[in-house]
């Protein structure tokens, strides 16, 4: 027998779920991005909303549903190794070999977003109650997915105020996940929405007012500040006077004898009357990255003579993380690991 979704309250249900489900996933897959392809996870993600929804439709118990849905994945693998060898036969080569590795290389990280969304969806379209648990399940799951971004390391967005906007559409929908189960009213629902969207946008525009004030005591614009972090600006205007406070956000060690060492965090070689210095486009292309990579890293020494090796090292405090500060033309930058109890955002 078909579900019937009545007056589109189990349908916004069914759409705001697999919404917030969907977020939790993106938010994974931008932590693993370089080796988890997501395409690979879209089709996983829906491929367990399908045999979710068909398992309701069929009235399957909950028994042998969890036993056809571990052995959907095996089977699957079977199949595409299957058919990956006849690929191989036909046309061999080291493409046709990468398939099978390809294939495992996203397969053993998309089983567990792919058995928790058939789970979620599973139970919700069985049971009425589930949504409310839900909700507290998937708050579990934020705090898990974003766990790498505490301390401030907020690297998964361009800016802190994307984060916090989509923190706050994520709380809203849950707001309106509970209220659709509890088979409210849109009106009542309105309601709530008028007072909790004003004051989420107030909390908002209070933390910058509130970071802001740190920055620069007077108008140089050398600083900018972030929602929870300092770093230069990308322009500067034309003041008699640049004042920053006395804060420290940054501490620098180098081997070797005391000499005068002039740190670069980028280039500001644009001009223009109205905005002052700004750093161009054009400079990405020929300067070093100004963020700091991953991994151990080696550049491309442009080759000017008269030049010696200088080890540096940095420890940021409400810094942003991702700057990379250096001398002149660094050649080599290594990331290393902090340690838990640190009170720095990042050493390199």
């Amino acid at each position: 027998m078909p579900i019937k979704f009545k007056s589109g309250r189990k349908t916004a249900l069914f759409l705001l779920r697999n919404t917030v489900l969907y977020y939790l996933l993106f938010n994974v897959f931008l932590q693993v991005s370089d080796i988890v392809d997501i395409d690979f996870l879209s089709g996983a993600f829906i491929l367990a909303i399908a045999l979710a929804v068909w398992f309701e439709k069929t009235k399957l118990r909950l028994l042998p549903a969890l036993i056809i849905i571990a052995l959907v994945p095996i089977l699957l693998r079977i199949v595409s190794f299957i058919f990956f060898r006849i690929g191989e036969n036909i046309a061999p080569g080291i493409s046709s070999d990468f398939l099978f590795f390809n294939f495992d290389k996203d397969f053993y990280p998309s089983l567990v977003p792919f058995l928790t969304v058939w789970l979620f969806n599973f139970l919700a379209l069985r049971y009425k109650t589930f949504p409310f648990a839900e909700v507290g399940v998937n708050s579990i799951l934020l705090i898990l997915v974003f766990w790498r971004q505490a301390h401030f390391r907020i690297d998964l967005y361009p800016h802190p105020s994307l984060f916090a906007l989509s923190v706050v559409i994520f709380v809203i929908l849950e707001i309106v996940i509970i209220f659709l189960a509890d088979e409210g009213r849109l009106r009542n629902l309105l309601s709530y929405v008028w007072v909790i969207v004003p004051l989420f946008l107030i909390l908002i525009f209070f933390l910058f007012a509130r970071y802001s004030e740190g920055a620069v005591k007077t108008g140089g614009g050398l600083m900018k500040p972030t929602l929870f972090r300092f770093d230069f600006s990308n322009y500067i205007k034309l003041e008699s006077e640049i004042e920053v406070s006395d804060d420290l956000v940054m501490l620098f060690r180098k081997e070797g004898p005391s000499q005068r060492i002039l740190l670069r965090r980028f280039v500001l070689s644009g001009y223009s009357s109205g905005r002052g210095f700004y750093r161009s486009s054009e400079d990405e292309k020929n300067t070093p990255p100004i963020t700091v990579p991953d991994t151990k890293v080696i550049m491309k020494d442009p080759g000017y003579i008269d030049r010696v090796d200088v080890k540096q090292e940095f420890f940021f405090i409400n810094f942003d993380p991702t700057s990379l500060i250096a001398m002149n033309y660094p050649v080599k930058v290594t990331p290393l690991v902090n340690w838990d109890s640190s009170s720095f955002l990042r050493i390199y």
